[in-house]
């Protein structure tokens, strides 16, 4: 089947939500469909190889301006129309449209193209977002349509693309077809030097990502701190922020870190660097607070670790639990506090040679076998091919 992949993102890219996208993407062309990915936002990234029968044919969604959407900061409540105007451009149209999220604009403007053509629509559902994140906050306009959309609007379609438990019970209970897929990721081999602890002698830790309002970093870098008291010796390598965004934007925490002696921050680097930097750490390390918004998603960041054969170091929100348990592919933060964190960094440290390399095989294998494109490949498939 012809299937096109569309929504607000950008692709190629590093951010999740592309990296959401060309996991999904290599399964559906695993599965032998053809796939076009339709991008709404321009990317700057180029490097990356695509799947196989996979093309990309972008539009600029931000750039049209026409009726309401010329008052300024308004174009992102009415995109998807240059999205439309695409996909009836087509020589040949999709069987199957997918949309990314649930933007209700795009969502309100697919499900007309779909009843006009006849094309089956499909949703990749990966979030439920906090009212107060959003521009404009609880009242604004973004969370009005965030919450209509999850709660209304996107029950009409022929089927979602869930990637979490509470989303699979949200929509299911409304009689919704479902299928959980989790973020997917091919396995990794990274050529890397020897590993961090070779050259430091210490446990070596992780963070990756630009953090937003859901990590718990101030419970997270006391747990550090504790640990480092108690005499463990840490070092964390800090991806995606440079020491002055976090001195500026989490001071709470910067107290607690040491910088100079235990950490290293790299700022935002290529995809590539970052898997190198992750696969010669010991671990990775996630702490998030339990909300709506962390039961809903999926952190990503996790898989992907796994898939370099690095183990992680988490508490136990939205899935988390399902695959990472003690002993088979990280460890697990009890409970989260500082004192829950110390406990987790001081049984990693703990850890013989011999025991961190099975942990690390347990990661590889725990990717391949729940997070590989491959072993979802014939799910998504079925998924797509029943009626609705």
């Amino acid at each position: 089947m012809r299937i096109a992949y569309v929504g607000p993102f950008s692709f190629p890219a590093s951010q999740a939500n592309s990296l959401r996208v060309r996991g999904m993407v290599e399964a559906i062309t695993l599965a032998g469909h053809e796939v076009v990915v339709c991008p709404g936002i321009v990317s700057s990234e180029r490097e990356a190889k695509l799947p196989n029968a996979t093309r990309v044919e972008g539009v600029n969604e931000y750039a049209r301006r026409s009726g309401l959407s010329k008052i300024r900061g308004a174009r992102g409540i009415f995109i998807g129309d240059a999205t439309i105007e695409w996909l009836y451009s087509q020589e040949k149209k999709p069987d199957i449209v997918i949309l990314y999220g649930t933007h209700l604009s795009y969502l309100l403007r697919l499900q007309k193209y779909a009843a006009r053509t006849k094309v089956r629509l499909f949703l990749d559902v990966v979030e439920w977002y906090d009212p107060r994140h959003l521009p404009g906050g609880l009242f604004g306009p973004f969370s009005a349509m965030n919450e209509w959309s999850m709660r209304y609007a996107a029950k009409n379609v022929d089927g979602l693309f869930v990637i979490s438990t509470y989303l699979d019970s949200h929509f299911s209970k409304a009689g919704c077809r479902t299928l959980r897929v989790p973020p997917l990721f091919l396995p990794n081999e990274i050529n890397h030097s020897k590993p961090f602890r070779d050259e430091n002698f210490s446990l070596n830790v992780c963070y990756v990502g630009t953090p937003g309002r859901k990590e718990e970093f101030s419970i997270l870098f006391s747990g550090l701190k504790m640990a480092r008291d108690r005499g463990v010796k840490i070092y964390t390598h800090m991806v995606g922020l440079t020491e002055a965004d976090f001195c500026r934007n989490y001071p709470a925490a910067v107290g607690r870190m040491q910088i100079s002696e235990s950490t290293k921050f790299y700022g935002q680097i290529p995809n590539q660097a970052a898997k190198e930097i992750i696969s010669s750490c010991d671990f990775m390390v996630v702490a998030r607070q339990i909300s709506r918004v962390t039961q809903a998603g999926f952190p990503s960041k996790v898989p992907e670790s796994l898939s370099l054969g690095t183990p992680v170091i988490v508490n136990k929100f939205s899935d988390l639990g399902n695959y990472v348990r003690e002993g088979n592919a990280g460890l697990t933060i009890d409970t989260l506090s500082a004192e829950g964190v110390c406990a987790a960094i001081s049984a990693a440290a703990a850890m013989s040679k011999n025991e961190l390399e099975r942990l690390k095989a347990s990661a590889r294998d725990i990717a391949e076998k729940e997070f590989s494109p491959l072993s979802h490949a014939k799910r998504i498939d079925q998924f797509l091919r029943e009626p609705s």
